[in-house]
């Protein structure tokens, strides 16, 4: 069956509201982005992404930090070159932070330096709340942090609660306490599905095995479209920094006019 338009009557619409329609500006959210699936942290560079058109485009103080636990400085990610060439383009919309080790570790491998990491990380973010320069401050992997017992969840969870009411903050990561989801104006789960028929069994033999790259991200939360602005600010981070022909298509349905954050 085709899909169908929802009438008028039913109280929806089709398409996609601009930023300028909504009270989201002035009023700032805390947003959990929680979950196994992939996204999370994709939906935090969307947002980045975002803050900075507004901030190109309005005549109004907008700056976000990009405050990234338990990604130190020995280890290189996709997106470094695309963000560090926003932050050369842009230095009064952009601070980045990057606090932790390079390398993956578990409960029983935490020493004393990621504690120290942790802390260096929330007292620089407690900072940034407590000043009101910014307009949205990204806590990316904050969640695995508070589940590892790196942090005092209640402190954290007390900081957000008190943050001035224009701040967006956004908190991303597995493993969100309770506590913090229970104070999030918005909290968006990435979930990962799967076909089962697509496992490497099903596909051996057929035109196509092995085929990658084709995500669908859909679901009532917040987060998809910021999640592929993210994805794409990615893939231009390692055209600058490989060299290599990475280019981005963005097709936006539903989204003509102007008014969109990203525009810029």
């Amino acid at each position: 069956m085709a899909p169908q338009a929802t009438s008028a009557a039913t109280g929806r619409g089709i398409g996609i509201r601009t930023a300028a329609d909504g009270n989201q500006r002035s009023r700032g959210q805390v947003h959990v982005y929680d979950g196994e699936g992939k996204g999370k942290s994709q939906a935090a560079l969307g947002v980045v992404l975002r803050t900075i058109g507004l901030g190109i485009c309005e005549q109004k103080q907008t700056r976000v930090l990009l405050l990234r636990f338990l990604k130190g400085p020995g280890r290189s990610y996709d997106e470094d070159a695309a963000i560090e060439a926003l932050q050369q383009g842009f230095p009064h919309l952009i601070d980045q932070v990057r606090t932790g080790r390079g390398e993956f570790f578990g409960p029983d491998q935490v020493t004393r330096v990621d504690i120290q990491e942790a802390q260096r990380g929330w007292t620089i973010a407690k900072g940034a709340i407590a000043s009101e320069l910014y307009s949205v401050v990204v806590l990316d992997e904050l969640n695995p942090v508070l589940d590892l017992g790196l942090l005092d969840v209640e402190e954290v969870v007390r900081t957000l609660s008190a943050k001035p009411p224009g701040m967006e903050v956004i908190v991303t990561g597995r493993g969100a306490p309770r506590s913090l989801v229970q104070i999030a104006d918005l909290h968006s789960e990435m979930r990962a599905h799967r076909r089962a028929d697509r496992s490497d069994e099903a596909l051996s033999g057929q035109p196509g095995a092995g085929l990658e790259g084709v995500e669908v991200y859909t679901g009532e939360g917040k987060g998809k479209s910021t999640s592929a602005l993210g994805k794409a600010l990615q893939a231009i981070g390692r055209g600058i920094s490989q060299d290599k022909s990475h280019r981005v298509l963005i097709l936006q349905w539903l989204k003509g006019g102007s008014g969109y954050t990203e525009d810029a």
